[in-house]
């Protein structure tokens, strides 16, 4: 039997052990798909998107298996709708920087990357913060 954990626990172990490589990869995903759009490169920048968009799935899945099994906390919770944010922040940065500094022709990826940066700050804002 194993004692259950305070929600500050998680959080720490959270942080430590999910959320790090995750800013991490997402940083490096974002270099690789602004270089690729910059070179006209759509199979590297598709191919950037995708190695992101699985490592947040099995982030996800890592979270809820290994660390909460069937008990959905309010660290759980906390932890998920962080990583929410983060996809659409890393959303909002992939079409601005595949547009605007790529030198790529705009028609409504600025629009769209701030509708994400909107979405996620209001994620984070709304929800985070709140369950706190």
């Amino acid at each position: 039997m194993t004692l259950p954990r305070s929600d500050a626990t998680h959080d720490r172990i959270l942080w430590l052990d999910l959320a790090r490589p995750l800013l991490i990869s997402g940083g490096m995903t974002l270099a690789v798909l602004t270089f690729a759009a910059a070179a006209q490169n759509k199979l590297a920048a598709a191919g950037a998107a995708l190695i992101f968009a699985l490592h947040v799935v099995v982030n996800g899945l890592r979270a809820s298996n290994k660390y909460f099994g069937r008990d959905a906390s309010l660290s759980l919770l906390r932890y998920t709708t962080s990583v929410s944010a983060y996809v659409c922040a890393w959303s909002a940065a992939a079409l601005m920087f595949a547009y605007v500094l790529a030198g790529q022709r705009c028609q409504h990826g600025c629009q769209y990357g701030l509708a994400f940066a909107l979405a996620g700050s209001a994620l984070d804002e709304i929800l985070v913060k709140r369950l706190k």
